[in-house]
């Protein structure tokens, strides 16, 4: 099965829950060894939903419940409960069911879409929060910054939960929050944040790469960092994009007359907004190239060929991405010079989000700041 879960008995049981044939199942297993201890029980196969998945187990008071997802994942995604007095059912279906879901007409607008894969959590202070996955469609089943993680007040009664009031959620909730930390975060913005990547100390765990480790392609250098791509595979190391609206800039040298080196809204291979700077045959230009799948979308513009300090900007806004460039800061040139724009909804697909960083191509270049403006 899928979506392994665990369970553990206050007197020492563990038991799984997990996807069985379309329906949930459970056995009790050793946790040090996972040999098992019962054969797999059945447990429900929920209200009729496709694809029951993603089960926790959860005691509150006598009663177990079980909570699963169902509908698939993308836009029938809803979540339902079930309890009993005994952990291995027969389990009854709560009468608020389903407990969260965006699926009726009365959530067809919000911006919040696909909910489900949820999970319970009591805090130190008594109050109970759901963690669950969703997405912000910018049309329709487009989501190009894939299922993200939201969270969302519960509340018992008469030995149901209920999530926010009334099993939906929204962008902002108004509940009784646990202590806040007073240091700034983009969570907690309220006006735009200005969130600067120095490389002083190497790169940060914030950074992913693709097939390898960020710290294989980027390597620590006095002026930053140098990123190298080997003959194989294009250099490229990303952080997520975590909002719509967004600029992203970074500061670029080319180290090697011939070289490609830039920033780059990634998707996957076939889908990825490339900015560069390109010198090649002696000469210079920046480069805007749109890629998803077969099309491929390229704006150039000559520049001088000493060129070799470029600085490089991607403004996203919720349907739509717009290239920027300019020279150094120091020059009279000091203004930014737009050079392509294209839809998002080209960069959607799947489960997992974008991720937005520099790239190199051939040859190698280095930085030592990338920032990003929320």
């Amino acid at each position: 099965g899928i979506d392994p879960s665990l369970f553990f008995e206050d007197d020492g049981p563990c038991y799984m829950q997990c996807t069985g044939d379309n329906n949930i199942i459970q056995i009790m297993i050793d946790p040090k060894t996972g040999e098992e201890i019962s054969s797999f029980h059945y447990l429900t196969d929920g209200l009729g939903g496709r694809y029951p998945e993603g089960p926790h187990m959860y005691k509150v008071g006598n009663y177990y419940y079980l909570m699963i997802s169902e509908g698939g994942t993308e836009c029938g995604h809803h979540v339902n409960m079930f309890r009993s007095d005994d952990i291995w059912g027969p389990f009854m279906p709560a009468p608020n069911n389903p407990i969260l879901s965006h699926v009726g007409k009365n959530a067809q607008s919000n911006p919040i879409q696909c909910t489900g894969h949820a999970d319970l959590i009591e805090a130190h202070d008594g109050s109970w929060w759901m963690v669950f996955l969703a997405t912000r469609p910018i049309l329709w089943t487009f989501y190009p910054l894939g299922r993200e993680t939201f969270l969302a007040p519960v509340e018992w009664k008469n030995g149901w939960l209920t999530v926010n009031g009334n099993g939906t959620v929204t962008e902002e909730m108004n509940v009784k929050t646990l202590p806040q930390n007073s240091e700034k975060s983009i969570s907690q913005r309220q006006n735009s944040v200005r969130v600067i990547y120095g490389f002083e100390h190497g790169i940060s765990n914030d950074w992913n790469a693709y097939r390898v480790s960020p710290q294989t392609v980027a390597t620590k250098v006095s002026e930053g960092i140098e990123i190298k791509a080997s003959n194989e595979y294009d250099a490229f190391i990303g952080i997520r994009q975590l909002d719509y609206n967004t600029d992203a800039e970074i500061k670029l040298e080319i180290a090697d007359w011939e070289g490609e080196a830039g920033i780059c809204v990634h998707h996957d291979d076939g889908k990825r907004y490339n900015l560069a700077l390109v010198r090649e045959n002696g000469k210079a230009f920046i480069k805007s190239e749109c890629l998803f799948n077969s099309v491929n979308q390229v704006q150039t513009i000559e520049t001088d060929s000493k060129t070799h300090v470029v600085y490089l900007k991607i403004s996203s806004q919720k349907e739509l991405y717009k290239f920027y460039w300019k020279y150094d800061n120091s020059s009279k040139d000091n203004v930014w010079r737009e050079i392509g724009q294209m839809d998002s909804h080209f960069l959607a697909g799947g489960f997992s989000g974008l991720l937005v960083g520099p790239y190199v191509k051939k040859g190698k270049a280095t930085t030592n700041w990338f920032c990003v403006t929320y």
